[in-house]
């Protein structure tokens, strides 16, 4: 849901043509993983607000090969207004590709990420993120285990909202 979120803030600024990466590895791609999933709701977004889902597309980099693909995209015909990294661990090299074309965020493209960490705060402009809190999670899940070791009657039930979308300053609207 906090995917969607973002998505549909990304589509309801205007944003088309929206470049989704994600790590290189044939297991990211598979249908299940969490990056697909990732993008079969960033299509779901585009489906929502009548727009067609080809105009989100996925993209493989690593780390150290991101500048390839993005300055391709840069100067291709239908240039993506929008970025995403899948994975906070692409974020990184994909703003230092976007800015070594000379790209502006967000007056050029929108930025969003997977993520967060203080350097996506003190990155400027702030980046927008779907954030996940793993320390709820793993806290959760520990509770839970230890009322079944413990044989509790009642089993706390797992947290409900452990993702959110923090919306910053590398959203804006496509330049026209």
């Amino acid at each position: 849901e906090a995917g969607l979120a973002a998505y549909r803030a990304l589509v309801s600024l205007g944003h088309r043509l929206i470049a989704f990466f994600v790590r290189e590895g044939h297991e990211h791609l598979h249908p299940n993983a969490l990056p697909m999933v990732r993008f079969s709701s960033l299509r779901e977004a585009l489906r929502e607000a009548d727009q067609p889902e080809g105009g989100a597309n996925i993209f493989q980099a690593s780390p150290a090969s991101a500048l390839d693909p993005v300055r391709e995209l840069i100067n291709s015909q239908a240039a993506p207004t929008a970025y995403i990294a899948g994975t906070h661990l692409l974020a990184p090299s994909l703003l230092i590709a976007l800015y070594d074309q000379g790209v502006s965020i967000p007056d050029d493209v929108s930025f969003l990420s997977f993520g967060d960490s203080p350097w996506a705060i003190a990155h400027r402009p702030p980046l927008s993120v779907v954030r996940h809190d793993y320390y709820a999670e793993a806290k959760g899940l520990m509770e839970r285990l230890i009322a079944r070791i413990e044989g509790c009657d009642s089993v706390p039930s797992p947290c409900s909202q452990l993702s959110e979308f923090v919306q910053r300053g590398s959203l804006g609207p496509p330049p026209r």
